[in-house]
């Protein structure tokens, strides 16, 4: 409780008694308790010192006694120092005579009181800012990792367990977090990534926890600002909150795409505001990655093939005119005299015309379906049956006959074909023109030249045909977006083991901060014995005239020493256990690495082998997803101990071991093994 009118700050511990020996630099009783703050044995003392230099007066009423706080001069050393004066406490408070709360007349002996006096109130308003538990958030989620604050005075905040730790100006909300060791100043033990990691991840489980927060989390987002906030939101957003922004985003701009601020102004990006009269929202990277996980097109390639496909349509040849019929005929005509596989009846019947408003060009003329790649359909744009459309295509617009009679169309469209037909045949053009040379000599000589086949196919049996290709492409769409929704599962089961990587990271860390306490604790004692055992030789060597107080001492000695090597043998022991741990999880963590690569590796392979196949994994759940996951570190544990150094785990084994024939390790450890 804070008096303004008497500057007097007073806190109050219920049912807590300290005795004289918290005053000793180094007593604790924390030690052992990791879930605490402090454990050191100094901030009583040291923030006593720092208190009574800034001109403050401090006083401590507990158990039956009232200890006052001062900087005395000590006669031994001429300097100012901490002192204690220890008076009796007390049996009543005259609270109103002492200007203390009232709160104080009722203080039992198990109770505890602390009063500073001498804090002005600007002071208090700006240090009980850094205690949660003095001035509570008034907007705060609560989560499992530690409370998301979203007060905007307390913006860049990081608290540990309610206690102000540090700023951060790159962090848009406040963080209280629950499992952060300190060291001995207060100071977290958090790199940067570990801190964009935390907060990323109590992001997205406050969304879960208040769906309202869904729109500021959507600003942070979208923000021109890159904050850790949302640095690694694509590794910690799940489907459902993904979901959630992509409809925010649509809800904001509609149909507009989102693009990144380095494609915005790319030619694909003219090109589609062009072809699909369509806008575009400049987004942040963090978004962008969060509307592809919640199945927002945001590749420009994507969105214009997704635009092709639909504008696609497909022309029956009993639409096409006599012109355009003759057209194509004819060059299928040339294309079967170029060494095509197939008669150009069978040519045309395999042939499908579409309309599309897409670009053109030479390229473009006729391309194979997709559904329909084993049995070598070819789609053809009508464009290429217009000879005018043709014409634009060539050099300057120029026709390639010269005596009048075009034979532009056919002859690309032949070109097409025969490339689609037999990619590998280099002699096509070459054979069609001696051959269309032979007939012209055919001609020449009154014998007619064979005309081209056209036939004519029923209309009803051509659009049940197109039915049967549209249902097929459909199907064939149909088995894409299992197959996507197949790879975000898998997508989500390795981000799930890097979320568990991350989470034994953690622990690594712990451990060598538990290590390090352990060697810190350990040092003092060791040497204060090693000192000891000097002062004992001492004594032994001066006193050896006296048997009893020199067999006395030579116990003590042998007893001290012996002490002394148990402790170095300890910490030895423990400091070998403890590389050897790191040294192996290492070696683990690198192989499980390895492993997963090659494994994506493989699948990679298999998809581009086969991407019609669909995927026969199904995404697993809750504990499935758990014993998936398991299961796949067990194999690859399996896999790299059966072909790796039994010694270093590094190496493969390369090594036979004779007379025993033990094939274990490579070359290097079993050149460095006397014997099996």
């Amino acid at each position: 409780e804070y008096l303004p009118s008497e500057r007097r700050l007073v806190l109050m511990n219920r049912q807590v008694g300290l005795g004289r020996q918290v005053l000793l630099l180094g007593y604790s009783k924390k030690a052992q308790h990791a879930d605490v703050i402090g454990s050191f044995g100094e901030g009583l003392k040291v923030g006593a010192v720092a208190l009574l230099r800034s001109g403050l007066m401090l006083r401590m009423l507990t158990r039956s006694e009232s200890w006052s706080f001062q900087l005395l001069v000590d006669p031994a050393f001429g300097e100012r120092v901490l002192t204690v004066e220890v008076a009796a406490r007390p049996e009543a408070i005259d609270a109103e005579l002492e200007g203390l709360p009232a709160s104080l007349c009722d203080l039992s002996p198990s109770d505890t009181a602390t009063i500073l006096e001498g804090v002005k109130p600007e002071e208090w308003l700006r240090l009980s800012q850094r205690f949660l538990f003095l001035r509570p958030p008034r907007h705060a989620v609560r989560t499992e990792v530690g409370r998301l604050i979203l007060d905007s005075d307390r913006a860049g905040n990081i608290f540990v367990k309610g206690v102000w730790i540090n700023t951060d100006p790159d962090i848009a909300a406040g963080a209280d977090l629950f499992d952060i060791r300190l060291d001995r100043d207060r100071a977290a033990v958090l790199k940067r990534s570990d801190l964009q990691h935390q907060v990323s991840s109590m992001w997205v489980r406050a969304v879960h926890h208040q769906p309202e927060l869904q729109e500021r989390y959507y600003e942070l987002l979208a923000g021109d600002r890159q904050c850790g906030d949302t640095a690694l939101a694509d590794l910690y957003c799940d489907d459902e909150v993904a979901e959630a922004m992509a409809k925010a985003f649509r809800a904001r701009h509609g149909d507009a795409i989102p693009v990144s601020a380095k494609d915005s102004n790319t030619s694909k990006a003219q090109h589609v505001r062009s072809t699909l009269s369509a806008s575009m929202v400049v987004c942040s990277q963090a978004l962008i990655a969060v509307l592809k996980k919640g199945g927002m097109r945001c590749d420009l390639e994507d969105v214009l093939q997704q635009h092709t496909l639909r504008s696609r349509r497909a022309v029956l040849v009993s639409e096409l005119s006599d012109d355009e019929a003759a057209c194509l005929a004819q060059a299928c005509g040339l294309a079967e005299r170029a060494g095509a596989s197939a008669p150009s009846a069978r040519m045309l019947a395999s042939l499908d015309v579409f309309e599309t408003s897409s670009a053109w060009t030479l390229d473009a003329v006729a391309a194979k379906a997709e559904a329909f790649a084993v049995t070598g359909r070819i789609e053809l744009d009508r464009r290429a049956l217009a000879a005018d459309a043709v014409h634009r295509l060539l050099p300057e617009g120029r026709c390639f006959s010269t005596a009048g009679c075009c034979k532009c169309r056919q002859s690309i469209i032949a070109a097409a074909v025969v490339g689609l037909r037999a990619p590998s045949d280099k002699l096509a053009s070459q054979r069609l023109v001696a051959r269309l040379a032979s007939d012209a000599d055919a001609a020449d000589d009154g014998r007619p030249a064979q005309p081209l086949r056209c036939p004519e196919l029923g209309a009803e049996r051509e659009a049940a045909l197109r039915k049967q290709i549209d249902a097929l492409e459909k199907s064939l769409r149909d088995e894409r977006e299992a197959h996507a929704d197949e790879l975000r599962g898998l997508n989500r089961r390795v981000a799930d083991a890097e979320k568990e990587l991350c989470r034994t990271e953690f622990k690594f860390m712990d451990a060598a901060d538990a290590e390090r306490a352990v060697r810190d604790e350990l040092e003092p004692q060791i040497q204060r014995l090693r000192a000891e055992a000097a002062e004992a030789g001492a004594a032994c060597q001066a006193l050896v005239e006296k048997t009893e107080e020199a067999a006395a001492l030579r116990r003590e000695v042998a007893l001290l020493r012996g002490q002394t090597k148990a402790l170095e043998e300890r910490l030895a022991r423990g400091e070998e256990a403890s590389e050897r741990r790191l040294i192996a999880a290492d070696t683990a963590n690198a192989t499980l690495r390895r492993a997963l690569a090659r494994r994506r590796e493989m699948l990679q392979q298999m998809l581009r082998n086969d991407p019609v196949a669909p995927l026969r994994a199904v995404a697993a759940e809750g504990g499935e997803l758990w014993a998936a996951v398991e299961e796949i570190r067990a194999a690859l544990r399996q896999e790299a101990s059966g072909s790796l150094c039994c010694v270093c785990l590094d190496a493969e084994v390369n090594a036979v071991l004779l007379p025993c024939r033990h094939r274990q390790l490579c070359m290097t450890c079993a050149e460095a093994l006397p014997r099996c």
